[in-house]
């Protein structure tokens, strides 16, 4: 992958010369070339083409007047100035929120979401899946990632129910949903790391990042594998993250195994009850008719979920049924709730 050329513009020699050696140093991603005097900078940006343009306050109308092809960003010192006609950065904040910001912006222009994503190979998604109805895997799910996020890792949950209960569980009012995701995986698969970007919200009480529900329960059953498995590689593959927490449906097909074989673990929730029972032994029974030992079944984590005992038993996290997972809400503002009962699918993970 080329490296950005960016060029910063800029007053103060200071921060010039101390940008400028974080994003040659620190970075892999950019070649840099800063200027304090107007008129070398024109010489200049004449006669080289650049990906980036980061310029301060003091040139900002300079810059409104000239055709300059290059993603222009303007850094901005105080919110009153904070929107000018450009994207706009705060200039005076984390070195690595601001450099996360510059690349997120050049994404969403240009499409090309490669210089927002990580080179780490190791996976990042964690399945909660059931064949098993009314098992709790969306309860553990939300569980899992608010556990996961005030341990302090990034966590992004993403529901593919067909209905989903997000909305009773986050209420958030955000517009930003997965129909953007999901039309940008079939229109312009580079561009769907930068989507995911700007369409996840944060609830604040458990620092869960998340995307709303497709606008339409439909839309999820209208996508191909191929846009469902580039989804997942573009969560995957984001700096941003640590886990992506996938809660879907429990559907017994292609595609959930595809998606289950890319799995770091799946979480396989079940009820201590005949039929329930049943329907897990017959998940493991295709599972090795299927040869998917290596690939599922060594990385799925059984969970008898609402029991009358707690902790490890014979390879099996038991879960026991507590007053306080029926409030989900209330569970994700409480922040010691559901961690001492996660906590041994948390080491597993």
């Amino acid at each position: 992958m080329s490296k950005l050329s960016i060029v910063i513009l800029d007053s103060d020699h200071n921060f010039l010369e101390r940008t400028s050696n974080y994003l040659i140093n620190k970075t892999d991603k950019f070649t840099v070339s800063s200027f304090s005097d107007l008129e070398k900078f024109k010489q200049f940006i004449e006669n080289t083409k650049q990906d980036i343009l980061l310029f301060s306050q003091d040139y900002l109308e300079e810059i409104k007047s000239m055709d300059i092809n290059a993603v222009k960003i303007f850094m901005y010192e105080s919110s009153e100035h904070e929107s000018e006609g450009f994207f706009s950065i705060k200039k005076y904040q984390k070195i690595d929120k601001f450099v996360k910001e510059i690349l997120f912006i050049y994404s969403e222009n240009t499409g090309d979401s490669s210089y927002i994503l990580s080179k780490n190979e190791e996976k990042k998604i964690i399945a909660i899946y059931s064949p098993v109805g009314g098992s709790g895997k969306t309860t553990l799910s939300v569980l899992l990632a608010k556990n996961l996020a005030l341990g302090g890792a990034n966590v992004l949950y993403l529901n593919f129910e067909r209905i989903s209960s997000m909305a009773g569980i986050f209420n958030n009012d955000s517009i930003n949903n997965m129909t953007e995701i999901f039309l940008t995986a079939r229109m312009n698969k580079n561009g769907i790391a930068a989507k995911i970007l700007s369409n996840t919200v944060q609830n604040q009480a458990s620092k869960i990042y998340y995307i709303n529900p497709a606008e339409s329960s439909s839309e999820y059953a209208q996508m191909t594998d191929d846009e469902i498995m580039s989804i997942l590689d573009a969560a995957e593959c984001l700096d941003e993250f640590d886990y992506v927490i996938i809660d879907f449906l429990g559907e017994f097909n292609k595609r959930v195994f595809d998606i289950l074989k890319r799995c770091r673990k799946i979480i396989f929730p079940y009820l201590n009850h005949e039929l329930s029972i049943k329907k897990t032994e017959i998940f493991m029974q295709e599972m090795k008719k299927l040869k998917y030992e290596s690939s599922i079944l060594a990385n799925t984590i059984f969970v008898e979920n609402m029991s009358d005992d707690v902790g490890l038993n014979n390879d099996v996290i038991k879960i026991p049924y507590r007053e306080a997972y029926k409030n989900i809400k209330a569970a994700l503002k409480n922040y010691g709730v559901g961690f001492e009962d996660l906590e041994p699918i948390i080491r597993q993970l």
